[in-house]
């Protein structure tokens, strides 16, 4: 199985919460590609390193994330790696900051990034959309998550290298739109983006869990 290959099936078993599985997957990148890349230019280890912090922070073990995040920083300093790789550390910072209600120091993070990753990286952007989501800035968030679907946008998938990330995230923006909306109060248009999720997942597996909680969510709006 290819490098790319493992660290997209364990971004696939985070989502389902599926650790083990995933943090398997991860320790494989960590060894293979070290067999199969000089450290000074190996850009799967630090990419393994970030994914494992993420599934430290979905279990809420937030230690464990930020030592991630110091190995990342240590390997980047250590073997000279490309000044992008230290935006993987910048950018687990700030999702740690996040959990954490540390909204000052997740934008500060997020801002200390690169403008390579500003502009073409998935996770960045879909970070980005959650902090001003929480900070309250929720029209931000929204056009954040609308560029998914625009051409020029598309370029983070190419040009980002995160195929699954792009693809993942743009395939929740209608839900997470329709979230915001209904958070507010704002019943119409939250009716709306349930019923465009609920068209964009129509040929998904039976029984998925967020399928079912629109249209028990879409049941309660309309009774009120």
């Amino acid at each position: 199985m290819e490098l790319g290959t493992c660290l997209d099936l364990a971004k696939l078993f985070l989502t389902q919460n599926k650790f083990n599985e995933a943090q398997d997957l991860i320790s494989k990148v960590i060894t293979l590609s070290g067999q199969k890349y000089n450290l000074s230019s190996n850009p799967w280890r630090i990419q393994a390193e970030h994914l494992a912090g993420r599934i430290w922070i979905a279990q809420n073990k937030l230690n464990l994330a930020a030592a991630k995040a110091d190995t990342i920083k240590k390997l980047v300093e250590k073997y000279k790696n490309k000044p992008i790789y230290l935006d993987y550390y910048k950018m687990l910072l700030a999702e740690i900051n996040l959990k954490k209600s540390e909204l000052d120091k997740a934008f500060e993070n997020l801002d200390r990034t690169s403008q390579t990753i500003k502009d073409h990286s998935p996770y960045y952007n879909s970070l980005l959309a959650k902090c001003y989501t929480v900070q309250g800035k929720t029209q931000e968030a929204i056009n954040i998550y609308q560029d998914f679907y625009t051409d020029v946008t598309s370029g983070w998938a190419i040009w980002g290298g995160d195929f699954y990330d792009y693809y993942f995230e743009r395939s929740l923006i209608n839900y997470k739109i329709a979230l915001i909306n209904d958070r507010q109060g704002d019943s119409e248009n939250a009716l709306t983006y349930y019923n465009k999720a609920l068209m964009q997942w129509r040929e998904a597996d039976p029984g998925l869990t967020e399928m079912n909680a629109i249209k028990s969510r879409m049941s309660e709006i309309r009774k009120n």
